[in-house]
């Protein structure tokens, strides 16, 4: 499309050269008021290329099936359906599949154009991280699904199939608007932390979002809280008294609870045995995982795949979980 250059340069920029994506899988939002471009909309499988550091868009990213993983700021980060991820302009994202499965993703690019409308009379926030440019409006660390940047991408989901790109201008407009209202409130939660300097809160709950992001990047792995510590260079009873400031959970209750999430989905697969769900949660052995099991929803592995509901639970992933401590 030359008519939208910087969408030309993310089509190219594809893994191992796959097929161009198919028009169905690419939709261009375009802003009346602006007389330009709103957002490019890439779902599929074919959406799931990287996304280039010349690329001189804001981009929000959710995976609807599947996972995927990729060094982001020396670490590695997996995407999946728990989280959705915000990028900055120029952030590169290339990722790989997991389990040789290429993710189903669905990604929204901004323009610098309606990035700075929807800034425009808006106080700019302060990077948390000290090495940003002042211009890096977001915090780039996975937020959970259920926040308000995650139902806004999937209210927009939902809306797809069908609807012409002006009747989606809404949509798109509302997932930029959570974008930023998700990012101010999560700024607040400096103020949980009892520092005297600005400076100081603003670096510990940039830590403090790493510890999630390693959790929930490496619970399919057998680490535990020294690991999240040292990945987020805190004690750990520094980083336990952050978490409940911060977040109101632990980083131990925050990794069952991952850990739970992706047995869950990995049980939905009849082909693999109960074995191979615990080894790919992180937990090594079957009696682990039916513990974990038994305990949270009350059946182990064998019963929740014969049941023919699961039991209704209330979402494991929110922007501050209640603390929950288990004898």
């Amino acid at each position: 499309m030359s008519d939208c250059p910087f969408f030309d340069r993310m089509d190219a920029y594809a893994s191992n050269d796959p097929p161009r994506q198919p028009a169905s899988s690419r939709t261009v939002v375009r802003d009346v008021r602006l007389r330009g471009v709103a957002a490019v909309i890439l779902r599929g499988r074919a959406a799931a290329s990287g996304v280039p550091h010349d690329l001189d868009c804001m981009t929000v990213r959710i995976v609807q099936a599947g996972a995927e993983v990729a060094e982001h700021d020396g670490r590695r980060l997996r995407l999946d359906e728990d989280a959705c991820l915000v990028l900055n302009a120029g952030t590169a994202w290339c990722p790989s599949p997991v389990d040789g499965d290429t993710a189903d993703t669905l990604t929204v690019a901004f323009p610098p154009s309606a990035v700075r409308s929807a800034l425009s009379g808006l106080p700019l926030l302060e990077p948390l991280d000290a090495a940003a440019t002042p211009d890096a409006v977001f915090t780039e660390c996975l937020r959970p699904r259920t926040g308000a940047t995650g139902r806004a991408m999937e209210h927009l989901a939902a809306r797809l199939d069908g609807a012409s790109p002006s009747a989606l201008q809404p949509a798109v407009a509302a997932v930029l608007a959570a974008a930023f209202d998700e990012e101010r409130r999560m700024r607040t939660w400096c103020d949980r932390i009892a520092c005297v300097k600005a400076g100081t809160r603003r670096e510990l709950l940039r830590r403090v979002l790493r510890a999630r992001d390693h959790i929930e990047s490496h619970a399919d792995s057998p680490i535990g809280v020294a690991d999240v510590a040292a990945a987020a260079h805190l004690s750990r009873f520094h980083l336990v008294r952050l978490f409940r400031a911060t977040l109101g959970t632990t980083p131990a209750a925050l990794l069952r609870d991952k850990r739970l999430r992706l047995a869950r989905r990995l049980l939905a697969h009849p082909a693999l045995d109960l074995e191979e769900v615990a080894a790919r949660v992180g937990l090594g052995t079957r009696s682990s995982l039916f513990r974990l099991l038994r305990r949270e929803l009350g059946n182990g592995g064998r019963a929740l795949r014969a049941s023919a509901a699961w039991p209704e639970r209330a979402s494991l992933f929110t922007e501050a979980p209640a603390c929950r401590i288990h004898a």
